[in-house]
C-alpha cells in the first residue's frame, strides 16, 4: 500500500510520536506535495505524479489528516517530480507547482508553475510559464516580499542552470542562467538572501552561492573538492545558518558563518532517500534505511533519524510502515509538520509520512473588504482598479497575472472599487476583457435584439422577424404598430394619407385601409378620426373632413350635413339647429338665418307672423274646435249607451269589443236590432255571437 503517514510529536527535549496514515484514491508516486491551512487545521496538497500503470496524474488532491482526499483542480499538463512549495498565512494557502517531466527514461521536461490558490470564500487553479525547462527542479519562497524561486538544471552538456523569480505582487517572471554549473538545491537564508546549492563537475568543486535576485548577480561564496558524487539531500537550517549535505552513510555540516565542515557518521542506517528540504530549530531529519523488500521492488525506509545541533546527538525513531521511494520530503518553517511520501504497495493506495516539528505564528495579513485588495507585505487595502473586480479578502496576485482571475470578463464592466462585476445589459453585448464602463457595452444593431444580458458577441443578437420591429439596442421585437406598416425590422412606415389599419404587425402598404365614412385619416400614423361636431366627410378615404355647409347641422362623427327645419336656422360649421326669436321666422328648411316678421306682426316661438286681429280669430277657432270635440265625444256616448243597454236586453252582456262594432255599423247606417213580438232581437247570428 502506497502510505501517507502523520508522525506526530512534541520535538525539544523529549520527543513522543505517533503516526497517523491518510489513503489517496489514486496509486501514485513521484508527486509534488506541499502544505495548505484551512484557517483551522493544517493539510497537505499533492499534484501530478505516476499511478502503478505508468500513467501521469493531472489531479490536485488535498487532506485534512482525517485520511479524506478531495479533488480540488488540475495540473495544466499532467506530469510528475514537481517541486511544491507553499505560502501560508491566516485564511490563505498559495501551493506553486513547478517543472516537473513525463518519464524517467527520456523525459520531457515542463516550464509550467500551476497555483493553487485557497481562502476560506474560494479556491482556484491557473498557471504561468517559466523562461525555461528545467531539469531537477527545486523550489524556495520568501513569503515577507511575496516571491517564489524556481530553480534547475537547463542542461547537463555544456553545463547550464538558472533560477526564475516569480514576483507574486507583480505577477512577473524573471530568469538568471548559470554557465557551468549543476544546481542542486536553494534555500533561503534568515535574511532573505539566496543560498545556491550546485556542482562543478569540470573543477570537481562542491559551490555554494550567494545570488541578489534584486540585482541579478551572485557571488562564490564557499567551494571545497570531492564529496560531490551520491549526494542523498541537502538541508539548511535558517536559525543556526548552517548547510547540511547528506551522503548514503555520513552527512557534512557547513557553518556558513565561519566556512567550517563537520562529518558525522550515521548512526543506525543508510540515509538512502534523502532529508527535508528545510530543517528548523536545531533539528536535522533524515529519512533513511536500507530494508530492502521483493513486494516493494526495491530499497525501503523504515526509520527517521533526528539529529539535535544544539545537543549534537542523535535520535532514531522506526516507522510504523516501510516506504519505498520516498520522494516528497517536505518541512517549512510556516507549518508544524514533516511530510514523507512515499510507496508501501505498487498494489493499493499511496500514502506519505508526516511529522509535526514546531509551532511557529504566520506572518501578519490584512483581509480586505470588498472593491480593495491587499499585499502579502502590507496591512493596507488598496482600491480595486478599474476593469477588475476585488471580492472581499482578494490578493494584488490575482489581478496582476495575466490573464487575471480577477479581471473583469467578457460581457461584463468593471468600474474603479468594483467588488463584483456589472453585466453589460439586455440589447447589448462586449466581447473584450476588462471593461470599465458601461460605454464599452455596444448597443445590438437596428434589426436585431437579445433579452440577457451579459452577452460576449454579437452573434448573439438575434434577428427581428418581419411585421416586428427592433430599434438599436432592442431587448425584445416590438410589434409593428397600428397605422403603420414595416416591410423590415428596420422599416416602419405610416400608412399613406386617406387610410388607416387598426391592427399591429403589418408588413405590406396592402393592410392599409381606406378611411370610414364620419372619420377622416391625415396620415402620419394617427389612424382614422371622427369628424368633430360641426363637420362630416362623405367619402372613404377623406384625409379631412368638410364644413358644415349654412342651414345644416352636423353632429360628432357625421356622414353626412342635416338641413334645418322651418323657423331654424344655423350658420356654418354648425352642429345643431337654433330656433328663431320672437319676431322672426323662416320660410323654407335649411335657412341660415330667420327673417324679421313686419311691424304689424309677431311671433310665438318663431313659428308664424300674425296681427291682432288674426290672433284673436286663432283663439276663438281653437276654442270652438275644442267646445266641438266635447260635444262629438258626448254624443256618441249617449248613443252607444242606449244601443249596449238594447243589446243587454236581448240577454247579452256587452263588450268593449261590441262596443266599437256596434260604433262601427252606426256609421254604416245599419241597424242591427229589430222588434220582434215586443222584444229586441239580433238580426243576424254573426252579430249574436259577438
Amino acid at each position: 500500500m502506497i502510505k501517507l503517514l502523520l508522525f506526530l510529536g512534541f520535538l525539544q527535549y523529549s520527543y513522543c510520536f505517533n503516526f497517523f496514515i491518510a489513503d489517496l484514491q489514486t496509486p501514485i508516486n513521484y508527486f509534488g506535495l506541499a502544505e495548505i491551512n484551512n484557517g483551522y487545521i493544517p493539510g497537505i496538497c499533492i499534484a501530478g505524479g505516476l499511478d502503478n500503470q505508468n500513467n501521469l496524474q493531472s489531479g490536485i488532491y488535498c487532506s485534512n489528516f482525517e485520511s479524506k482526499w478531495i479533488l480540488v483542480g488540475n495540473l495544466s499538463v499532467p506530469r510528475m517530480k514537481i517541486s511544491a512549495v507553499s505560502l501560508i498565512m491566516p485564511q490563505l494557502s498559495i501551493i506553486f507547482f513547478g517543472g516537473g517531466c513525463d518519464n524517467n527514461i527520456n523525459p520531457t521536461y515542463y516550464p509550467i508553475i500551476d497555483i493553487y490558490f485557497w481562502t476560506p470564500s474560494q479556491s482556484i487553479t491557473f498557471s504561468i510559464t517559466l523562461t525555461q525547462s528545467y531539469q531537477n527542479i527545486s523550489s524556495a519562497i520568501i513569503p515577507e516580499y511575496a516571491l517564489v524561486f524556481f530553480a534547475g538544471v537547463i542542461s547537463q552538456n555544456p553545463p547550464l542552470s538558472g533560477i526564475d523569480l516569480y514576483n507574486i505582487t507583480e505577477a512577473k517572471i524573471n530568469g538568471v542562467t548559470f554557465p557551468n554549473l549543476i544546481i542542486i538545491n536553494i534555500f533561503v537564508t534568515k535574511y532573505n538572501q539566496i543560498i545556491i546549492f550546485a556542482i562543478n563537475y569540470q573543477e570537481n568543486k562542491e559551490v555554494i552561492l550567494f545570488y541578489d535576485y534584486q540585482g541579478k548577480k551572485y557571488i562564490t561564496y564557499y567551494t571545497s573538492y570531492g564529496d560531490i558524487n551520491y549526494i542523498v539531500g541537502l538541508t539548511y537550517l535558517k536559525d543556526k545558518n548552517i548547510l547540511v549535505k547528506v551522503m548514503e552513510s555520513f552527512m557534512v555540516i557547513i557553518d556558513l558563518n565561519t566556512k567550517n565542515k563537520t562529518r558525522l557518521n550515521l548512526p543506525n542506517s543508510k540515509a538512502r532517500y534523502g532529508i527535508p528540504k528545510l530543517s528548523y530549530n536545531g533539528l536535522i531529519f533524515i529519512a533513511g534505511g536500507n530494508y530492502y523488500d521483493e513486494t516493494l521492488q526495491g530499497q525501503t525506509i523504515s526509520s527517521v533519524q533526528i539529529y539535535d545541533v544544539n545537543k549534537q546527538s542523535w535520535t532514531f525513531n522506526s516507522l510504523s510502515q516501510k516506504l519505498a521511494s520516498p520522494n516528497s520530503i517536505y518541512i517549512n518553517k510556516e507549518t508544524t509538520l514533516l511530510y514523507i511520501g512515499g510507496i508501501s504497495s505498487y498494489k493499493t493506495l499511496p500514502s506519505g509520512l508526516i511529522i509535526p516539528v514546531f509551532s511557529s505564528s504566520a506572518s501578519a495579513f490584512t483581509l480586505c473588504a470588498g472593491g480593495s485588495y491587499g499585499t502579502l507585505s502590507s496591512k493596507e487595502c488598496t482600491q480595486c482598479p478599474a476593469g477588475f473586480f476585488c471580492p472581499a479578502g482578494t490578493l494584488i496576485l490575482e489581478i496582476n497575472y495575466s490573464p487575471s482571475y480577477r479581471s473583469c470578463p467578457q460581457g461584463t464592466y468593471c468600474p474603479a472599487n468594483s467588488s463584483a462585476v456589472t453585466n453589460c445589459p439586455a440589447g447589448t453585448y462586449n466581447s473584450n476583457f476588462m471593461s470599465t464602463s458601461i460605454s464599452d457595452c455596444l448597443s445590438c444593431p437596428a434589426g436585431t435584439f437579445n433579452i440577457f444580458s451579459a452577452q460576449i458577441s454579437i452573434e448573439n443578437c438575434v434577428k427581428c422577424q418581419l411585421g416586428t420591429i427592433c430599434q438599436e439596442k432592442s431587448t425584445i421585437p416590438l410589434p409593428c404598430p397600428s397605422n403603420y406598416y414595416c416591410p423590415q425590422p428596420t422599416t416602419q412606415n405610416a400608412c399613406p394619407i386617406g387610410t388607416y389599419y387598426s391592427g399591429t404587425n403589418a408588413i405590406s402598404i396592402n393592410s392599409c385601409l381606406e378611411c370610414s365614412l364620419g372619420f377622416f385619416c391625415s396620415g402620419n400614423g394617427q389612424g382614422q378620426t371622427p369628424c368633430q361636431a360641426g363637420s362630416f366627410s362623405d367619402k372613404r378615404g377623406s384625409s379631412k373632413c368638410e364644413i358644415c355647409p349654412e342651414g345644416h347641422y352636423c353632429q360628432y362623427g357625421s356622414s353626412t350635413s342635416l338641413p334645418c327645419q322651418i323657423n331654424y336656422y344655423a350658420p356654418k360649421g354648425s352642429s345643431g339647429c337654433t330656433p328663431c326669436a320672437n319676431g322672426e321666422f323662416t320660410k323654407d328648411i335649411g335657412s341660415s338665418s330667420c327673417l324679421i316678421c313686419p311691424s304689424s306682426k309677431f311671433t310665438i316661438n318663431g313659428w308664424w307672423c300674425m296681427t291682432t286681429y288674426e290672433r284673436l280669430v286663432f283663439v276663438a277657432i281653437w276654442i270652438g274646435t275644442i267646445i266641438s270635440g266635447i260635444i262629438s265625444i258626448w254624443k256618441t256616448y249617449s248613443f252607444t249607451k242606449k244601443r249596449l243597454q238594447k243589446i243587454k236586453d236581448c240577454g247579452f252582456r256587452p263588450t268593449l269589443k261590441t262596443f266599437i262594432f256596434l260604433e262601427r255599423m252606426k256609421r254604416k247606417n245599419v241597424n242591427l236590432i229589430q222588434v220582434v213580438d215586443n222584444k229586441p232581437f239580433l238580426q243576424d247570428e254573426q252579430i249574436r255571437k259577438i
